[in-house]
């Protein structure tokens, strides 16, 4: 398992579907927004006044990001994007 330092998050992302359920075919060469879940996060980045500024997520947490936002790490089998916690656009609930 790896942790994550500062304010960095682990992400494991979910495949997009191609198609719906209603069987609609989906466009794949358009910008869009990515999701996944938080698989773990570091513990926040100094504010300046000696406290730490947390994340809004939650390990386990639905989030979106976009498509350029962190860094592939490949760990064992899983599959996660390491990013700093800018880079979650909102949390799904």
């Amino acid at each position: 398992m790896i942790t994550p330092l500062f304010d960095c998050v682990v992400v494991r992302p979910v495949e997009a579907k191609a198609v719906t359920e209603s069987g609609i075919y989906l466009p794949t060469n358009v910008e869009t927004l990515l999701s996944g879940e938080v698989v773990s996060l570091g513990p926040g980045m100094a504010d300046g006044a000696g406290g730490l500024i947390t994340a809004d997520a939650v390990a386990g947490d639905l989030v979106l990001f976009g498509k350029a936002a962190g860094i592939p790490y490949v760990d064992g089998v899983d599959k996660l994007l390491i990013m700093r916690q800018r880079d979650l656009l909102a949390v799904v609930k």
